[in-house]
């Protein structure tokens, strides 16, 4: 806008700027964060599926028989390394916390049930995902 020899934008025109930038960041911010919350599940998911493959590998490599101790099952991790928690960006301890699994073994050898826990509103664990043999 030009009055006289000034140029530039007036109190209203950078008024009405930053109303328009805050009414697409209030619609995107919380988009952002529910994908951002689902991509940290998704990947407790994938930490449950290597556990499973894991598992069946060293039920293989033991003639039949599962594991009681998930620490068994690190050689077959990838790189025979820890799996990491999404949530703390440590090891997954197989504590059944949030973002963590929970490794139960049964029935003298022959079955497992794993359980990955995401978080609740309340940041609380709760189960994601149930993955068994049964």
């Amino acid at each position: 806008m030009k009055t006289g020899d000034r140029s530039g934008f007036g109190l209203a025109e950078m008024a009405v700027v930053m109303v328009i930038i805050a009414v697409l960041a209030a619609a995107a911010i919380p988009n952002f964060l529910r994908l951002k919350h689902r991509a940290i599940e998704a990947s407790v998911k994938t930490n449950a599926h290597t556990v499973q493959l894991a598992a069946e590998v060293y039920c293989i490599n033991t003639l039949g028989d599962y594991t009681d101790d998930p620490a068994d099952l690190l050689p077959m991790f990838p790189e025979a390394r820890p799996l990491r928690n999404p949530y703390t960006q440590g090891d997954v301890l197989f504590d059944g916390s949030v973002g963590d699994l929970d490794y139960a073994f049964t029935t003298a050898g022959l079955d497992y049930i794993i359980t990955a826990f995401g978080k609740d509103d309340a940041g609380n664990p709760r189960p994601i995902l149930v993955l068994r043999n049964l």
